[in-house]
């Protein structure tokens, strides 16, 4: 009877022992895990200059609804509903890629004269995170007109008429509206 009790009591430490390392290996990002859809969620910014051409950096993450990577090292910012009034639409032409991995990359725009902003950059101290299903993403960039930011994403699909939340180096709440939103 004692070695039935002890078999069954291993097999159930075997059992949680293994659900507790498969739980892991599922928090751990897969190599592929930037292919696809990003959506922009919050750009908390601790340097802000309120310059830059055509505007600030803030002024133009506004406009942004998140990041679309392709296997091939191809990628699109995507643009909100009025983003896309003021700018070429991003799949119309190869204006950016990517290149590196899943925890260092960059993202850089082949001709920095068009669009008429630089939206190439390379963030640092990238860390994923995984809530049921859903990947997320947090990393830091310093952007082209000066500004340096913290980034977050969901992995997710993207809503056209949401802006990204923005806050300023104070924590409060930043609204550009440069393009009047």
């Amino acid at each position: 009877m004692k070695k039935i009790s002890l078999l069954i009591a291993s097999v159930i430490l075997l059992m949680l022992s293994s659900l507790s390392c498969s739980k892991e290996k599922s928090s751990t990002p897969p190599d592929d895990v930037l292919i696809g859809n990003w959506r922009l969620t919050n750009v908390d910014f601790s340097v802000m200059p309120s310059t830059g051409r055509p505007t600030s950096d803030a002024c133009i993450v506004e406009l942004i609804s998140g990041y679309d990577f392709k296997e091939d090292g191809k990628f699109y910012f995507v643009l909100n509903e009025v983003g896309s009034q003021y700018f070429p639409d991003p799949y119309s032409n190869d204006y950016w890629e990517w290149t590196g991995s899943k925890d260092e990359f960059s993202i850089n725009q082949k001709n920095v004269k068009m669009p008429p902003y630089n939206f190439g950059f390379t963030p640092t101290n990238v860390k994923y995170e995984k809530s049921g299903n859903t990947w997320s993403m947090n990393f830091d960039a310093d952007l082209s007109n000066g500004s340096t930011a913290h980034f977050k994403l969901i992995k997710e699909g993207f809503n056209k008429t949401q802006s990204p939340k923005l806050t300023n180096p104070k924590g409060e709440i930043y609204e550009c509206n440069f393009f009047g939103q």
